[in-house]
């Protein structure tokens, strides 16, 4: 179902765009392989990894470059322990399908 809705177009959005035609049918194909790429990257995590992730990230400004180094934020909060391990075997798209699911 289709909503209007008025949305700010900062930088990324407006480099999104650029050139397109439709704006909103630009954005629609971009969402669709976005959610198609979080699909694709699953992470199982525990409950309590998940717990412990959320309240870690929580107040944090998850940018492009915290994604980036999530591996070694954790393991300097958490040595050794099993979301360390975890988050260090996983891509980038990986962690970014994480952090939606936590919808952080």
């Amino acid at each position: 179902m289709a909503k209007k809705t008025s949305v700010y177009f900062n930088e990324p959005l407006l480099w999104l765009v650029d050139g397109h035609p439709s704006t909103s049918g630009r954005l629609k194909v971009v969402a669709e392989r976005y959610r198609a790429i979080l699909r694709e990257h699953s992470v199982s995590l525990s409950s309590s990894d998940s717990e412990v992730l959320s309240r870690l990230l929580t107040n944090e400004t998850i940018d492009p470059m915290f994604i980036r180094f999530l591996p070694q934020y954790i393991e300097s909060r958490l040595p050794g322990s099993s979301l360390a391990s975890t988050i260090s075997t996983c891509s980038y798209a990986d962690i970014v399908s994480v952090i939606e699911a936590l919808k952080l």
